[in-house]
């Protein structure tokens, strides 16, 4: 079966095999094998648009077959590899146009990302247990409540299934820092996820993804807002380039969170009643940084917080190395994503910094983890305390204002 794919037939041939993504690959540093590497796809991709003369000659089957898939698949979707090439090809829109591809040849994802899909179509989240009570439903109930919420405001924010399901206190302290600031605010009634592990696997026209946007667009309409506003990178981005891609182009404004935190600050509708006095290593979360450009507004905000003496990593901004828990890798193969997230705490420790700050929900979950796994096994060989903690940004400013 051959892949045949408009539009990447000029980055497969343009491709120079120099090396460039490899050396920064994060699933290839932990993989080793050239397969694993953007570059090392792109040639199999490559064989698999049109054979060359020495595979007619010596009649080499060149197929899709379950180790190229797995290939594809394995990938955090941190957009490194762009930043490197020489030519200016953009692999990691290659792999979404292949696992678009897949899907629409019927060519199956892994079978966890194939269940996920599934989980998503029956308890529209990722998690198979609900919030409270089961339900995604009593989630936003339950918010709706305790905040004492009106139906209808000029901002919706959308609280995300990591938030929600995972990082409770994180998104209280956003919902925290919303009531002080005074603005007009609201939750969706009904919050179903946004899809985003779906468009960044190749299910992005699977009926689960649209029924999700077309609920979603619709939910954040009946509340008449002009503005939606989520502490996630993954629902950013699938709101701002998801939905105008697979369904159709909100028409309310897109931002994350730190974002509107930034226009609080600058507008004094929030203020730091305490100081923080600790030393902050940042860490940019791929989807917030290379994929979507926002680097300043984090950084800004921590720059606005008393006591808090900034350091940042040796690799930062569109340089910083990748936590490991994008592309629902976390998932696929979670000790290799554990691998990659224990690196990113080791360069962390290298700043001597008390704690690494995110802005996402994904990178605190998995950093998280890390830090835990890494005082585990420092715990088993007789070390000592990490002397690390781990915060979301938002978290970071609902405990000082």
């Amino acid at each position: 079966m051959k892949i045949k794919i408009g539009g990447i037939e000029n980055d497969l041939y343009a491709c120079l095999q120099c090396g460039y993504c490899t050396s920064i690959c994060p699933v290839y540093n932990e993989v080793g094998w050239e397969s694993a590497s953007p570059r090392g796809k792109i040639f199999y991709i490559k064989q698999l648009t049109q054979k060359s003369i020495w595979d007619r000659i010596l009649r080499r089957k060149i197929d899709i077959n379950d180790a190229l898939i797995k290939r594809i698949y394995q990938c955090t979707n941190c957009g490194a590899c762009e930043e490197v090439c020489h030519v200016n090809n953009k692999p990691y829109e290659i792999w979404g146009l292949v696992k678009d591809w897949f899907y629409a040849n019927n060519i199956d994802p892994p079978e966890i990302l194939k269940k996920m899909q599934s989980t998503i179509e029956t308890n529209h989240s990722p998690y198979v247990s609900g919030f409270e009570s089961g339900s995604v439903a009593d989630r936003n109930e339950l918010l709706i409540k305790k905040y004492k919420l009106p139906e209808k405001g000029e901002v919706v924010f959308f609280v995300g299934c990591v938030s929600s399901y995972l990082l409770i206190k994180m998104m209280n302290s956003a919902l925290k820092i919303l009531r002080k600031s005074g603005i007009n605010y609201t939750v969706l009634k009904d919050e179903w996820c946004c899809g985003n592990i779906l468009g960044a696997t190749g299910q992005g026209k699977s009926p689960t993804f649209q029924k999700s946007a077309q609920h979603n667009m619709a939910a954040v309409k009946a509340t008449g807002a002009n503005t939606l506003v989520t502490s996630c990178p993954g629902c950013y981005r699938t709101f701002s380039e998801m939905y105008p891609k697979y369904a159709s182009k909100p028409d309310f404004e897109v931002m994350h969170f730190t974002e509107l935190l930034v226009d609080l600050i600058d507008n004094e509708k929030i203020s730091f009643k305490k100081s923080f006095d600790k030393k902050i290593a940042y860490h940019d979360p791929c989807e917030l940084g290379r994929l979507s450009g926002i680097y300043e507004p984090p950084r800004k905000i921590l720059e606005n917080i008393p006591g808090i003496k900034l350091t940042e990593l040796i690799d930062n901004k569109k340089d910083c190395n990748c936590c490991g828990n994008g592309g629902g890798l976390s998932s696929l193969e979670p000790d290799l994503a554990m691998n990659i997230s224990l690196k990113k705490i080791d360069e962390v420790l290298e700043t001597k910094a008390d704690t690494l700050v995110s802005s996402c929900p994904n990178c605190r979950h998995g950093l998280s983890n890390a830090i835990l796994e890494k005082k585990k096994r420092m715990s088993t060989n007789g070390g000592g305390d990490l002397g690390l903690d781990m915060m979301d940004i938002t978290e970071l400013v609902g405990k000082l204002v």
